[in-house]
């Protein structure tokens, strides 16, 4: 027997301050569109769940893209990207997920980290040096465009009580703790996250 995902995938091209980046997409579903970004060092497979849940994709075009560099997005096109390549071990992935979470949910989760290794370190200065956005939380308008930050229990990377307060910086952000989850929610206990 054969069966096929109703997921389906796209390129699009796109050029951001002189960088032409090609990058790669998942999508399913109709309604409003929910936008999911993987987590550091992964790709968009970590959203495998939600992409092919019936009861989400009624009434959200779930769209999980890859960043560039990330699965099957490519670096920029028009720059030499070799010459920043750096390699880091995902190892410690697993410490970053809830105890509980189902097993072979947590090995794929570490798979797809060994998967993209090479691009962890330089997510994580991303994160948290060139994009460090504290102080402009004030600008951001979350009663215009809903901002919804949610942080796992055994999250300990970005603790719950620090995108709490992240959250109370933007007007109209909202917060959301789950309970019983780690780091990566989508992928390490999809059942728990949806």
């Amino acid at each position: 027997m054969v069966y096929h995902s109703p997921v389906t995938g796209r390129y699009i091209t796109i050029d951001v301050d002189g960088y032409e980046y090609k990058v790669f997409y998942l999508h399913n579903g109709t309604g409003q569109p929910l936008i999911c970004q993987h987590t550091a060092g992964c790709h968009n497979h970590q959203w495998r769940g939600l992409l092919e849940d019936e009861e989400i994709t009624k009434e959200y075009n779930v769209i999980a893209y890859d960043l560039p560099r990330h699965g099957k997005s490519d670096p920029p096109l028009n720059t030499e990207w070799w010459k920043d390549a750096a390699q880091v071990c995902a190892s410690g992935t697993w410490d970053l997920m809830a105890p509980q979470s189902p097993e072979m949910d947590r090995w794929l989760t570490w798979h797809y980290y060994t998967q993209g290794s090479e691009t962890f370190k330089g997510d994580l200065h991303f994160y948290s040096v060139d994009h460090d956005m504290r102080d402009e939380l004030k600008n951001i308008d979350g009663r215009r465009c809903p901002v919804v930050m949610m942080t796992g229990t055994y999250d300990y990377l970005t603790p719950p009580e620090v995108t709490e307060n992240t959250a109370r910086q933007i007007k109209g952000g909202v917060y959301i703790e789950m309970e019983d989850i780690g780091h990566f929610p989508m992928s390490e206990n999809h059942e728990l996250f949806r």
